[in-house]
């Protein structure tokens, strides 16, 4: 079922009957009275595809039918769908978690938009808590380790053996020093124990620094921590139960689910079943791939057999633990890791033996492989895993004994800081043998190249799987599991081929396990914005992007197409990193200082400020970026009102995930996966102009490709229903103004 509420000056898609609930709901009463004290509120704008969204949202959760809705920019989608998913959780006693791609826009959810729904009666102040991931929270355990709280803890520092280990030293020192300070913080009550808020007078760590104070799953004693009830992830956990509505991000969401229904699992969120809105809903097929793929490094893997041979040898040195641990333990595991270091030595010469070298790997320090590349090298990782399976149990064991021999014993503490620095390198353990299973089975391996000081190459192999994409985890955590009524909300859901593609990488075009596909709605919302009298102009150009000419012509027509003192707020982007660093010295040589590169200046934060800043004093200026000002950056009103696209982004299928999956859908790669894909992400980069009802400029496009190939056809009209203009220049570029000159 799909709905579209037309609205003056849009094109939209065809009309489809309105919403309808199939069975009288109390939810639909609880949308139109929110929406009813809403109106009163301050400030608030009615929107009738707000409401639509709204009543979409109710419908779809309770008839538990996933919904997929295409809520552009400036339509109030957040409000749209936080009021539907109230609305309908009321009415079946579930909770709300909605989780976003970026902080930016979790923290426009907790302190705008549902600060405004709580005028709708459907959320009660204070009963929406931000989720934040594990490693954001500070671990009082952790900083006495770091702080070597006693004989146990100090002799966990690693011994400085090599460069790398004394960068690691280093970051130990300085978390040993900031830790009185953030301990004394948490004591006196003036610091929440998350990394988003330290206190005033401490410096925002490095996060290598970082990961010596914070919580973890597998070093955390639980209710066997004395710290435990002052823990500040277990407060949090204790709030984020009693909420109506939690707030969280793609990965955690994932997170949870893989851990739910798991032996042993922990899930993030403390609900048996909820309503899950997905916003940004496009970024979770990549982040699902992401959960799966998985590396082993082979130098990491030696050091941090020393650094747990370190730890042990501390947890043996107590007779006492000794001989409990020998009465538990098949073998001891300082024997296996001694196992594990021959046989990592074993890998290593078969590299050598099947020609591996510092230069087999391309420029970006990748060597692609296929399943019967160099079996000898795949025996030796694959003799490795019964080792690794016997360590982890045996660290497992000595892990769930530590917490009673501390009961038992006149210094607790000693214990507890055992377990901490055990479970942590325990963690890399673990996620060490992810590594090699995935080489040995995912459907992608390939090997890659790093620096690392601890062999005597200088570099290490790496061992890398991954799934060929992410829809087959996402429809066993998403379809198969059913925890969650899921809605998947997104500015740019739709490609070339509609709704089609984003099905198929969410895992909905086909079967699930027990062969029950879930009935999928859909639902296009109307943009407000007034995209006919908005110019998108193709700047003729001779090259195209990949011809030999293309970056000479680009970098002199630049100059003739920006112009500052018609635009006061300016936007290039490109796809690359190079080709803006060429820009940014031609522009410089044209207009001076009122250019702006995201590398010269900084980050997204910080070149937005500048730019913004140069603005509000009068002064134009011409912001440079890259893909991650593409999406998710807001320049309204006179801050942008021209964005210049040097070049369509299109992803070459260099990588070995984009070269494998080229080889696996053959002549379909271009038509059904890559065209859907950049028509969204173009959608995208064109959506930074208008981003209030009132905005207004004009889109430079200097690819030409839109109109000079096949397939620019099919780009164009997934675009907006722009205003058509050309323009052609003819470059000056024998004439150089002087710099801090403008047109």
């Amino acid at each position: 079922m799909g709905s579209v509420i037309p609205l003056k000056r849009i094109d939209t898609p065809s009309v489809e009957a309105p919403v309808e609930f199939h069975r009288p709901h109390a939810a639909r009463h609880l949308v139109d009275a929110a929406y009813a004290r809403l109106s009163k509120a301050t400030g608030y704008h009615n929107r009738p595809e707000q409401q639509a969204l709204s009543h979409e949202v109710a419908a779809a959760i309770l008839d538990n039918k996933p919904l997929i809705s295409e809520a552009p920019t400036g339509s109030g989608k957040t409000i749209g769908y936080s009021i539907g998913a109230l609305a309908a959780g009321k009415e079946l006693g579930l909770p709300l978690v909605i989780a976003t791609a970026t902080v930016a826009l979790q923290g426009q959810v907790m302190d705008s938009d549902l600060k405004r729904v709580e005028a709708t009666g459907l959320v009660k102040p204070g009963s929406y808590k931000l989720v934040r991931g594990r490693g954001r929270f500070f671990c009082q355990v952790a900083a006495q380790a770091a702080m070597g709280n006693g004989d146990a803890a100090a002799s966990f520092q690693p011994e400085l053996f090599d460069e790398a280990s004394e960068l690691k030293a280093e970051d130990l020192f300085d978390a040993g020093r900031l830790a009185p300070t953030l301990l004394a913080a948490l004591e006196d009550g003036s610091w929440d124990g998350t990394r988003d808020a330290l206190p005033k007078n401490v410096y925002i760590p490095r996060p290598s620094v970082w990961h010596h104070l914070s919580s973890s799953p597998d070093s955390c004693l639980r209710q066997n921590c004395e710290h435990y009830k002052s823990c500040p992830f277990f407060q949090a956990r204790a709030q984020w139960e009693g909420a109506e509505v939690l707030v969280a991000n793609h990965h955690l969401v994932l997170l949870d689910l893989m851990a739910a229904g798991t032996e042993g699992g922990q899930p993030v969120f403390p609900f048996k079943e909820y309503i899950l809105v997905v916003d940004e809903a496009h970024h979770l097929p990549d982040t699902a791939l992401s959960t799966k793929q998985h590396a082993f490094r082979l130098g990491a893997f030696l050091e941090q057999l020393q650094r747990m041979e370190l730890v042990l040898r501390d947890v043996y040195r107590n007779p006492e633990v000794s001989s409990a641990l020998s009465m538990k333990l098949s073998t001891n595991p300082r024997a296996t890791i001694r196992q594990l270091r021959n046989k990592t030595a074993v890998v290593l010469k078969a590299l050598a033996a099947a020609g591996v070298s510092e230069t087999s790997f391309d420029s970006g320090g990748v060597m692609g492989v296929s399943r019967d590349w160099a079996p000898e090298v795949r025996a030796a990782v694959d003799a490795m895993t019964g080792d690794f399976l016997e360590l982890m149990e045996s660290l497992r064991r000595i892990l769930a004994y530590l917490p009673n021999a501390a009961r038992n014993h006149s210094n607790p503490t000693q214990f507890q800081v055992m377990q901490s620095a055990l479970g942590a390198v325990s963690s890399q353990i673990k996620s060490q043998h992810e590594g090699a299973l995935a080489f040995m089975s995912r459907e992608v391996i390939w090997l890659s190249r790093q620096h690392c000081t601890h062999l005597e190459q200088g570099w290490q192999p790496v061992f890398n799987g991954s799934p060929l994409e992410g829809k087959g985890i996402l429809k066993e955590l998403l379809w198969a599991k059913k925890r969650a009524r899921v809605i998947m909300v997104s500015a740019t859901v739709r490609g070339t081929t509609g709704f089609e593609h984003f099905k198929d990488q969410m895992g909905l075009e086909d079967p699930t396990p027990d062969n029950q596909m879930p009935e999928v709605r859909t639902q296009v919302l109307p943009s407000r914005f007034a995209y006919e009298s908005t110019p998108l102009a193709r700047v003729v150009m001779k090259a195209l992007p990949g011809e030999q000419d293309f970056v000479p012509e680009l970098m002199s027509l630049l100059p003739e197409v920006i112009t500052p003192r018609k635009d006061k707020g300016t936007l290039v982007l490109f796809t690359n990193r190079k080709t803006m660093a060429l820009a940014y010295e031609r522009l410089r040589m044209e207009f001076g200082d009122l250019v702006i590169s995201q590398d010269s200046h900084g980050g997204a934060l910080k070149v937005k400020a500048l730019h913004c800043e140069r603005i509000d004093s009068g002064m134009p200026s011409i912001l440079l970026g890259v893909k991650s000002l593409a999406e998710g950056f807001d320049l309204p009103g006179h801050y942008c009102t021209h964005l210049v696209v040097t070049q369509l982004p299109f992803e070459a299928p260099t990588g070995p995930l984009e070269r494998a999956r080229q080889e696996a859908y053959g002549k379909a790669y271009f038509a059904e996966h890559t065209l859907p894909r950049t028509a969204r992400e173009l959608k995208q980069i064109t959506g930074r102009l208008l981003r209030r009802e009132d905005d207004y400029g004009r889109i430079s496009m200097m690819d030409n490709r839109l109109w000079r190939k096949s397939y620019g056809s099919s780009l164009l009209s997934s675009l907006p229903p722009y205003k058509a203009a050309r323009v052609e220049l003819t470059p000056a570029s024998s004439v150089v103004s002087m710099p801090g000159s403008f047109r």
